[in-house]
């Protein structure tokens, strides 16, 4: 349990981080752009959770019931977040150079996205 704590802890200030410097980011776009940025990825969000949330609870249960030995799974697991955060990151870049975004935002946003996922990778090595 104290793995669970520590691993949580780490990535709650991970995801802390990623959303002050998103926050940030946020505030130097001007009112059109951040209406254009809800509508941009409004309809992508729910099935982008539902994936992650998917890949999360596929690892947790193996976990509670060992049904590939644990280090494989990890693998397995990494692997799967990794591509997930690769396609998502290289779709949602992709959208926002399309529709005019600035480079300076379009760092952040990759490196708040970066952030959070080493808050999800640290989670999942600590378990």
């Amino acid at each position: 349990m104290d793995n669970f704590i520590a691993a949580f802890i780490l990535m709650l200030g991970l995801n802390f981080i990623a959303q002050f410097i998103n926050n940030k980011a946020l505030k130097k776009l001007d009112e059109e752009n951040k209406l254009l940025l809800i509508d941009l990825f409004a309809a992508s969000r729910i099935n982008t959770f539902a994936v992650l949330f998917g890949i999360i609870v596929l690892f947790l249960v193996n976990l509670k019931f060992q049904m590939i030995n644990a280090r494989v799974s990890l693998l397995i697991y990494l692997f799967l977040l990794i591509t997930f955060v690769i396609v998502t990151t290289s779709m949602a870049y992709k959208k926002l150079k399309a529709n005019g975004f600035n480079d300076d935002f379009i760092r952040s946003y990759i490196i708040s996205t970066s952030v959070r996922f080493l808050g999800l990778i640290f989670f999942l090595l600590l378990l």
